[in-house]
């Protein structure tokens, strides 16, 4: 029995190809970026979930799933203590009594699990804290050699979706004109479940936060391998179930005898199932407290150490340790196998009595991962205010967006072009290092009855790749040498591009984050490292602003360059040359997801004319460079802040 089901053409790895390759390769550039600096799309459950006022497990079980599988990866919840039956419930309303559950008034065909007694049944089977059984905890996989990078094909029937219409325009990655249509899964095998009305909510004994978490669970189970991997964020906001006297009334507060006791705090009820998942706020205060020991986020190879000049290194008589820092996504999921971070949000004053002090080593405390972001957008949805990109402003502690997210929807339905709308403030906001959280009904449908509109504002948050790039330089001859990354500066996004065209580079001054600089001459791929004048060398921006920020240099640059010989692309130091679809840094890196690599598929293709004028050029360029100027190795390693070496993201 499976709780996390999601439709098959949700998933992320089952979709086109490159819609694979682009999420993949976006979480292995930001891989050494501490995890407060990174954007992640998020949804606000009740609003993708619940909006009808349908608490029903069946169905939050398929929702949540959608979800999972599409991409998002932060999750707000509301969790409301029902006193009537001591658990955590999804339903806003106590569905027992004294005498048992309350009366039923439907009976409906919907679920693929168990009944509500059977369910209730086994959750308390041999169980005295009534908490589903955990599954067996796994390890980041590594993938075997034998392997395809490829993602697998997919076949059913495809079920058309309404079309957006939506202005584009020069300043931003695009937005599709239209959803994209997915294939749907069939309809599960029916079985009778008994639904409480209970004034506007009609509401099942299942649908609780054990349920949440069993699908969170296995969703995480389902993807443990280093292509799947990726790191979540569920934020709970605390509540106390209305009476069943006045549904849509205002919950009295829980005496102190009602309260949780120590088996049913939060973090009991989620790591009964996801603690071999969860980094908690006690790992991070002991890892912080000395970066010299044996478990220190420098401990491990330098591909897996966080970027250190995101954060202050401080030393105290000989003890390295850092006031602010985060391990990076490499870090927590590579090395400590770890997924799931969770924190408290709002709590309601019923529930000022609970016992927080209980939960403080595995939760963290409210706004401790998410930090609203107060943002105002103009007429044309770009952001007016709020935004962290300033172009005068590129030192890290003037331009903070740790944790920053902000919410859209404002608990709407938003259909047509009020979703265009969204679709375009969520890439805006991302643009401008913000966590773009959607708190709305999509198309006016929750994400089990139309994942589609859903999938489509997790597209809208990549920041690296256009839409439909990049292209599978194996799927066709007149793309064989598209396997070199450049950054388009009227789309904003990144497109593949033939490794031998002259172009541009993007080098990152020193080792900072948002200070870039635009090679001095234009060369084919393996060659514009040499144009990286004093210290800086040829980069690719890790996160969407590094991106927004590189973006703004190379549109001045282009501005100020009348002779504009160069085109709107300008190369990153991204490729594929190893591995067809396995984007790397760096020239001469191995593709991490497979055997031994192909020499042959390094080979950059360059006219022997071309070739032999970008030579003399080269040798010209050395010859006048300084001698700190060099063509980026296979592996360069760089000095960050506090004397810390790391190296370059291995994919």
């Amino acid at each position: 029995m499976s709780y996390y089901n999601p439709d098959p053409a949700a998933i992320i790895a089952q979709q086109q190809d490159e819609r694979f390759v682009t999420f993949l390769s976006q979480r292995d550039t930001s891989l050494q970026i501490p995890v407060n600096y990174v954007t992640y799309p998020g949804v606000v459950l009740t609003a993708a979930c619940f909006s009808h006022g349908r608490y029903e497990e069946t169905a939050a079980a398929k929702c949540l799933s959608n979800l999972l599988a599409t991409g998002f990866r932060r999750l707000e919840a509301d969790v409301y203590w029902d006193v009537s039956r001591s658990i955590w419930s999804l339903c806003p309303v106590q569905l027992g009594s004294a005498d048992g559950p309350l009366s039923t008034s439907v009976s409906e065909a919907s679920t693929p699990f168990q009944t509500a007694t059977q369910l209730a049944s086994d959750l308390l089977t041999n169980r005295e804290d009534g908490k589903r059984a955990a599954p067996t905890p796994l390890h980041v996989l590594e993938r075997q050699n034998s392997d395809v990078l490829t993602a697998p094909s997919f076949s059913t029937t495809s079920v058309s979706t309404p079309s957006i219409t939506t202005t584009l325009t020069l300043n931003g990655p695009l937005i599709p004109t239209s959803l994209p249509s997915y294939s749907r899964a069939p309809d599960p095998v029916p079985s009778d479940v008994t639904v409480i009305q209970a004034g506007p909510y009609s509401c099942t004994l299942g649908a609780d936060l054990a349920l949440l978490i069993q699908v969170l669970s296995e969703h995480l189970q389902s993807t443990e391998t280093n292509l799947n991997a990726s790191t979540n964020m569920l934020t709970l906001n605390i509540h106390a179930a209305a009476s069943p006297d006045d549904p849509a009334g205002s919950a009295q507060a829980p005496t102190d005898e009602q309260m949780p006791d120590s088996g049913s705090l939060l973090s009991s009820v989620i790591a009964s199932n996801t603690s071999v998942y969860m980094y908690t706020p006690n790992e991070l205060e002991s890892q912080r407290s000395n970066l010299n020991n044996s478990k220190s986020w420098f401990a491990v190879l330098p591909e897996f150490q966080p970027a250190a000049v995101y954060f202050q290194v401080d030393d105290d008589s000989g003890r390295v340790y850092t006031p602010d820092g985060w391990p990076s996504e490499a870090y927590i999921e590579m090395q400590q196998a770890k997924r799931l971070l969770v924190g408290f949000g709002e709590v309601d004053p019923q529930m000022s009595g609970y016992n927080f002090s209980g939960d403080e080593g595995m939760m963290f405390s409210q706004n401790y991962i998410d930090e609203s972001r107060v943002v105002t957008f103009g007429s044309d949805d770009n952001v007016e205010s709020g935004c962290f990109f300033n172009p005068g402003v590129t030192s890290l502690e003037a331009t903070n967006n740790s944790w920053a997210l902000t919410s859209l929807g404002n608990g709407t339905a938003p259909t047509g072009a009020g979703l265009s709308s969204i679709l375009l403030q969520a890439r805006n906001l991302t643009s401008c290092g913000i966590s773009a959280i959607i708190n709305g009904t999509l198309n006016n449908a929750t994400a089990d009855e139309n994942f589609e509109a859903y999938a489509a504002f997790v597209d809208a948050t990549v920041w690296t790749w256009a839409p439909g790039q990049p292209v599978n330089s194996s799927a066709s001859e007149q793309y064989s040498n598209y396997r070199c990354a450049a950054l388009n500066a009227t789309s904003g996004h990144w497109q593949a591009s033939d490794c031998s065209d002259s172009l541009y580079g993007a080098c990152r001054i020193g080792d900072e984050p948002y200070r870039w600089q635009i090679s001095d001459s234009n060369a084919p791929y393996d060659r514009v490292a040499l144009a990286c004048e004093g210290n800086s060398s040829l980069d690719v921006p890790r996160t969407a602003l590094e991106n927004r920020y590189l973006l703004s240099t190379w549109r001045e640059y282009r501005a100020s360059d009348s002779d504009d010989d160069g085109g709107a692309l300008l190369w990153l130091d991204l490729n594929d040359l190893d591995v067809t679809s396995c984007w790397v840094i760096g020239q001469n890196t191995s593709c991490p997801y497979d055997g031994p690599p192909s020499t042959s598929t390094r080979e950059i293709a360059v006219p022997v004319v071309g070739g032999v004028i970008v030579l003399v050029l080269a040798v010209l360029t050395v010859l006048v460079k300084c001698a700190g100027n060099r063509q980026k190795s296979k592996r360069r390693r760089r000095r960050g802040d506090g004397g810390w070496d790391y190296e370059g993201v291995p994919s």
